[in-house]
């Protein structure tokens, strides 16, 4: 089946018409869809927005600039919905939406399908829209497989987070240690 047949797809409006209209209220960027899927901690409490052109906790958003699945976490919502972003409805009962992530992110074929439709011949640029989204095939497997893929890919992200965090602590401490030695040999 067709994406198109189990999502309603919407994009957002134009950032600088955002801009115009609402002035400096934040806008959810690709760093914020970063952190939802990799499930970091927002910095700031959730913003008391609401209506369609703000993110809501639990979307379901695809970048069209990184062409990436996420949830929106609880510190993103609230922020403005640009043209950046396709959000995607779906009925709970049919669709995980981790599944639908780790479906969306990782499968090689979606992104020769994406590489595909949107191509443009030549030029090696290509642009991402609900249109071609829509055409995408998927087979959904059964609810409760939908719900274990969607759990351990989820897992799997927040691990690969962990892992960069303690990486990032074990290069400080590396860098300490070698400003110490050389400091040392400095005297």
């Amino acid at each position: 089946m067709k994406l198109e047949e189990i999502l309603r797809m919407s994009v957002g409006q134009n950032s600088t018409r955002i801009k115009n209209l609402y002035g400096d209220i934040p806008v959810y960027s690709v760093a914020d869809l970063e952190n939802d899927l990799f499930q970091r901690p927002s910095e700031g409490a959730p913003l008391d927005n609401a209506g369609p052109e703000f993110t809501k906790e639990g979307d379901l958003l695809i970048s069209i600039i990184k062409e990436k699945a996420c949830i929106v976490g609880s510190g993103n919502a609230g922020k403005l919905f640009t043209s950046a972003f396709i959000r995607c409805q779906y009925d709970e009962k049919a669709l995980d939406p981790w599944f639908f992530c780790f479906f969306f992110n990782e499968s090689e074929a979606v992104g020769r399908e994406i590489h595909l439709r949107s191509g443009m011949p030549g030029l090696g640029y290509y642009h991402l829209n609900s249109e071609i989204v829509g055409q995408i095939e998927i087979e959904l497997p059964p609810m409760e497989k939908q719900r274990t893929l969607g759990k351990l890919y989820r897992g799997c992200l927040r691990q690969q987070r962990l892992y960069e965090t303690k990486k990032g602590l074990l290069m400080k401490e590396m860098d300490l240690i070698l400003d110490g030695e050389t400091k040392k040999k400095g005297n």
